[in-house]
């Protein structure tokens, strides 16, 4: 009889990594993890137990595997093809003891004992000894075993264990414990134009362009794998111009190795976001690239514009992202993966519609058509400049660098720099980013007076983007000449009120106008002669 030496040290990793305490002659196993298994007995034997080592004899096949199937899989395996010339472990192997004495032989090599746990789950044979969630309790005959998580079904965002070989009968009996993690998904705006973030949420212009970050971890078992299944999902709603040309794949920064080519995409083209798009980027098998570990985080960036689609005030325009990983280490590359998901991580982004109003200084009642204006920002990226609007929609089209002069002809169609007042009195610039701005008259409407100074406005948005609670919009107020609005998120239109005064009244003809010049007319008279009369009397 030969002896089965160290195994008793050999622990296969879990699909969430399981530690196992283990300390001389007790024949049962407590399962004080949240999913049950089922216990496979790969050798049968003898044990006896010296100076603390438990040793297995008398080895043959176990009653939960097909022994011939199993040794046939293992000679074909070039994950055994060890040594110096390089060869197969098993190739000379004709019995369970010969594969018991090559397994402890690389009792040591963790890789080699993962591949020797997932090739027995292959040829597993019947149903196995159930063993319950939850602290239950089995007894097992004396032998050498594979544990393998049944879990069925799985929860949401949740993964099998590892099959775990190990010896049984050891003093104080076995104990699963489960000590493992998932992936894990974070999603966050990391730039608006040029200016680096990292938010949650965030106010935006039409025009201006955002970049979406998604970042995702691996599993502590990761090694366990023998192919990894790895896919982000993405929704981004109408909007949001999505550039083709920006995704970027990359390992744990955004600048860092470029893993791009291991993806699919599910777009071909950019996006005009008129409508909602869904998009996947899709590794059938990251484990692909071997330089790839436990501890990296895989990156993805690309870049939206936000369009004249997009929705003001607090419904906000929403980005979510999940990711769908393998969730079954002890699978074969030939099959395929089954996959658990993450839940959803969601980004907004808000703009507001600034909806000024032209009224009478001294009957507030009335409305002032024809008035123009412009608007300058002054503040954020676009400090400086002049909102550009569709002359139509009045939604921002873009921003002017030199001050637009009045028009003798109001446009109808096409950009334009000019802010005009229809009948109504209103003027509008849909899609504004919270911030100041100017809003400087530079024509009058018929008969009244231009205003001699700009309106300075201040619209403030408080944006809440914990990650507990989700983002969202909080509040949104507009300040003008230093009187603050009501909370307006609900809508997003920020109206302001700009009063006009009428210009100075002068005479009209035959009123007392008239008179006046009549009056003036023979004063001037009355002392030319005067003068005449003093003239000739001084020359007498």
């Amino acid at each position: 009889m030969k002896h089965f030496k160290k195994i008793m040290a050999l622990v296969i990793a879990m699909v969430m990594v399981l530690a196992m305490t283990i300390p001389a002659m007790a024949e049962t196993v407590t399962n004080n993890t949240d999913h049950p298994y089922a216990a496979y007995q790969i050798f049968s034997g003898t044990q006896t137990e010296t100076a603390g080592d438990t040793k297995l004899g008398d080895i043959e096949w176990g009653s939960g595997i097909n022994g011939t199937a199993f040794l046939a899989a293992l000679q074909a395996d070039s994950r055994f093809n060890v040594g110096d010339p390089v060869a197969n472990a098993f190739a000379d192997c004709e019995t369970a003891l010969a594969v018991a004495e090559v397994l402890g032989e690389y009792a040591d090599n963790s890789d080699f004992a993962k591949a020797f746990a997932n090739v027995a789950n292959a040829n597993k044979t019947g149903s196995g000894i159930p063993l319950a969630a939850d602290a239950a309790t089995i007894t097992l005959d004396p032998g050498y075993y594979l544990f393998v998580d049944t879990s069925d079904p799985l929860d949401d965002n949740d993964a099998y264990n590892s099959a775990l070989l190990q010896i049984t009968n050891k003093d104080g009996g076995l104990t699963i414990e489960k000590k493992y993690d998932v992936p894990s998904l974070d999603k966050d705006i990391t730039k608006v134009n040029e200016t680096a973030v990292e938010v949650e949420a965030a106010d935006v212009n039409i025009g201006d362009t955002v970049q979406y970050t998604l970042t995702g971890t691996l599993p502590a078992n990761y090694a366990d794998y023998e192919t990894y299944k790895y896919v982000f999902h993405d929704t981004i709603s109408k909007g949001q111009a999505i550039d083709f040309e920006s995704f970027k794949v990359t390992l744990d920064t955004a600048t860092g190795t470029d893993i791009t080519s291991l993806f699919t995409n599910s777009l071909t083209a950019d996006t005009d976001g008129s409508a909602e798009t869904t998009f996947t980027l899709t590794c059938n098998d990251l484990k692909s690239n071997t330089n790839i570990t436990k501890d990296n985080k895989i990156i993805v960036t690309y870049t939206a514009t936000i369009t004249a689609d997009a929705e003001i005030g607090a419904t906000g325009n929403s980005n979510t992202g999940s990711l769908e990983y393998s969730n079954n280490p002890n699978q074969t590359g030939s099959g395929t993966p089954t996959t658990s998901e993450t839940p959803e991580d969601e980004n907004l982004v808000f703009t507001y519609d600034l909806n000024p109003t032209k009224i009478d200084g001294d009957d507030t009642t009335t409305t002032l058509k024809d008035a123009q204006f412009v608007l300058k920002a002054t503040s954020g990226d676009h400090n400086g400049k002049y909102a550009q609007i569709d002359a139509e929609t009045k939604k921002l089209t873009g921003w002017l660098d030199t001050k637009p002069t009045k028009l003798d002809t109001a446009p109808t169609t096409g950009n334009t720099g000019v802010l005009v007042s229809g009948a109504d009195g209103q003027f509008e610039v849909y899609g504004l980013d919270a911030g100041t701005y100017e809003l400087e008259e530079i024509k009058a409407p018929e008969g009244y007076n231009l205003l001699t100074a700009a309106v300075p406005l201040t619209i403030t948005a408080t944006v809440d983007d914990t990650e507990e609670t989700g983002p969202s919009l909080e509040s949104l107020t507009i300040t003008v000449d230093g009187v603050t609005s009501e909370d307006l998120k609900a809508t997003g239109i920020l109206p302001v009120t700009i009063e006009n005064n009428s210009g100075t009244e002068l005479p009209s003809t035959g009123g007392i106008g008239t008179t006046i010049f009549y009056i003036i007319g023979a004063i001037l008279v009355i002392g030319a002669g005067v003068v005449l009369v003093t003239r000739r009397r001084m020359e007498a």
